[in-house]
Order: structure tokens, then sequence, then C-alpha cells
């Protein structure tokens, strides 16, 4: 008889494991965008590639400049993967690291600086995951660009913006810009902490957001029990900055 139960038992699993493996909207039903440009993108190549440009593209163009997101966009990148910080100023700016040393030979940190005294980027600087190779740069404009500039000069361009930096404001101030741009819909933000999407979500309930490190870990640990299928997702994209 215990054999019998356990063997109702696991049919029964099996039975609803595939129901949900083949229909994974039953409970919670796929979400709706209301921007066509990120639609379009999602549905675009049969649903098998969205190209987006790491840092504007740091193998073809300076990373994180103006410069490389508009080439990016030349070539038909889909969406822009950036990265933000915040100045002394409290001005978002466009870089990945917190420490200028290697962008600009500068040993401080971008929040030590007000915007105007930002200094510029070198002309050949490191790339990260390349064994150290350098991307030399042929262009004089070696400023590091603030985030509302990007906006203003790609208004209908996917973004993907990671908040780099640990500041408690810059949840804040990023969301006043995607706000003043209304790119709620085009832009997908967060950060490797989930803190950073829980303030920037509290802002703006309509914003985008992606995936945390906790995460990542949590819907992993629902899928090993079972359990993905009865559990909401709040965030918008499985990607990482």
């Amino acid at each position: 008889m215990g054999l019998y139960y356990i063997a109702v038992g696991f049919g029964a699993y099996v039975v609803v494991s595939l129901t949900f493996f083949c229909f994974p909207n039953i409970i919670f039903k796929r979400r709706k965008y209301k921007s066509e440009v990120l639609e379009e993108a999602l549905h675009s190549a049969n649903h098998k590639v969205l190209m987006v440009a790491h840092r504007g593209g740091a193998r073809e163009r300076l990373e994180n400049t103006m410069e490389a997101f508009e080439y990016a966009v030349e070539q038909g990148c889909h969406m822009l993967e950036l990265d933000v910080h915040l100045t002394k100023d409290k001005v978002v700016v466009v870089a990945h690291d917190e420490n200028l040393g290697r962008l600009c030979g500068v040993n401080a940190k971008i929040s030590d600086f007000l915007y105007e005294d930002l200094p510029p980027l070198l002309d050949e600087i490191e790339l990260h995951f390349s064994d150290g190779e350098k991307f030399r740069s042929e262009t004089t404009n070696h400023r590091i660009p603030k985030l509302s500039e990007l906006f203003e000069r790609l208004p209908n361009t996917l973004m993907h913006i990671d908040l780099k930096d640990d500041h408690p404001d810059l949840p804040l101030e990023a969301s006043k810009i995607v706000n003043q741009f209304d790119r709620e819909h085009i832009t997908i933000l967060g950060g490797m902490k989930q803190i950073k999407q829980n303030k920037y979500k509290k802002l703006n309930p309509k914003a985008l957001t992606f995936c945390s490190i906790g995460g990542y870990f949590g819907v992993f640990m629902l899928y090993i029990f079972g359990l993905l299928p009865f559990w909401p997702i709040y965030f918008d994209s499985f990607s990482a900055g």
C-alpha cells in the first residue's frame, strides 16, 4: 500500500511538472509591455537573439562614451548596456569603475569629484576580461558623459543600466532622469544588490528592473524545489550589468 501511494504521488508530480513545463503561464500570464520598441526587440530574430552592446561596445569604441553608444546603434544593436555612478554634486554619470585609475589614470573615486572637475578618459585603457588587452581611441572627446546627455541623444533606444555606485541617493537621482525623459518603458535598471532594485521600484512602480544576485539564487532554488510556477516574479529581465 505504501508503494502504491508513492507511485501515485510520483505520477501526480510528473503530470503537474510536465503541465507547467508545457504551459508555464497557467497561473501568471505573460507580461505585455507598453513599449512598441521593447516588444519589437523582444520578438526580433524569431525570439532567438537580442544584440546588446556591453558598455556600448568596449572592443570597438572607448567604453561607456557617447561615441561608443552612437556607433553601436548605427551597427544595429537592439539595446545598450551601461553603468552609472554619482558625482559629489549628485550628477549621474556613465562609467563602469568606481575608482578612476583604469579609466583616467587618477587614483580617486568618481564620488570625490564635482562633475565639472572629473578628469578626462585616457587615450588608451585596459579592457576587462581580456588578459591585459588595451583599446586605444583616436577621438579627442574623452569626457565622461552624463546619463541625461545619453537619454537626450538617443531618446528611443533600449538601455540596460547597472547602478554600480552604493550611494543611497543613486536610485533616486537615476529615477528622476528616467522620469524626466519618459523612459520607464524602455529602460531596464537595477543593480547586483536587491536593495537598489527595491529603492528604484518604490520610487517608480512602473519601471522595468533586472534580477539581482539574490534574485537569481531565489529563482534557482524555487525551480529546484518545483515551486517556481506558483511564485510571482517581480523583475522584468534576467540579465546582469
